[in-house]
């Protein structure tokens, strides 16, 4: 939970930390999504959402091994296609997407999914707001 007496960005900063430091680097695309369903104030929403999406803009999808890449591969094709239904499923409910939300291309070697930050996630999303999406996405509610 956020609200406007701490600094956002220390508060966002200080999550990805605690985050990082507990998952390996191979498998940060589960870290992305367990970042991952935040409920914050109204008057605090639109920057925290904006600290988010920075940060998530940061992520480079790519083989876990390279020091380039700060997310890896989803464990299968079929965990990409949950995470990609929980996303749409959240969009249809009318949240809105900022970044990714896309299913990679069928050229795109790999179980990837592109960083994904949902805003205005209503509590109606069941997929994204009570089960486990274990994919690199970010889901804000207000």
């Amino acid at each position: 939970m956020l609200c406007g007496g701490a600094s956002l960005c220390r508060q966002v900063g200080e999550a990805h930390a605690v985050k990082s430091t507990l998952v390996e680097p191979v498998v940060r695309a589960t870290l992305l999504a367990e970042l991952w369903r935040w409920p914050c104030f109204l008057h605090v929403a639109r920057e925290f959402e904006s600290l988010v999406l920075k940060h998530a803009s940061s992520y480079q999808a790519g083989n876990g091994l390279s020091h380039k890449a700060s997310i890896g591969p989803l464990a299968s094709a079929m965990q990409r296609d949950i995470v990609h239904s929980h996303v749409t499923a959240a969009i249809a409910s009318g949240a809105r997407c900022l970044l990714g939300g896309q299913m990679p291309s069928k050229a795109q070697r790999g179980n990837f999914y592109p960083p994904t930050v949902l805003v205005d996630v209503p509590h109606s999303a069941k997929q994204i707001t009570q089960e486990e999406t274990f994919g690199p996405v970010v889901a804000i509610s207000t």
